[in-house]
C-alpha cells in the first residue's frame, strides 16, 4: 500500500468550517468517484472538534499515474454532513 499525507489541516478545516459551526465528529474521503454521502473511507476523528488538523493515510494503491481529485467530507454531532472538499492531487 503506497502512502500518501495530505496536508489535512487545510482540508479538513475548510470541510469541517461548512458544517455550521458544529463539532466534527465524523469525516471520510474518496478519490475521483462519490460513492454516496457516509460510504467514503472513514478518517479517524480522535476528539471531536470545530476545526480538525493533523494528517491521515490516503490509500493511492491501484491508481493510474497522472492527476486525481480527492475529496473530504465532515459530519457534525448533530449527523449533518458538511459540503464535499476537493483537492486535486498527482
Amino acid at each position: 500500500m503506497k502512502r500518501l499525507l495530505i496536508l489535512s489541516a487545510l482540508l479538513l478545516a475548510g470541510a469541517a468550517g461548512r458544517i455550521s459551526a458544529q463539532a466534527v465528529t465524523e469525516a471520510e474521503y474518496f478519490i475521483n468517484t462519490d460513492p454516496g454521502v457516509g460510504n467514503g473511507t472513514p478518517i479517524t476523528v480522535p476528539t471531536p472538534a470545530d476545526t480538525l488538523t493533523g494528517a491521515f493515510d490516503l490509500n493511492v494503491t491501484g491508481l493510474s499515474p497522472g492527476f486525481h481529485n480527492l475529496y473530504i467530507r465532515g459530519r457534525n454531532v448533530v449527523g449533518q454532513w458538511g459540503f464535499t472538499h476537493r483537492q486535486v492531487f498527482y
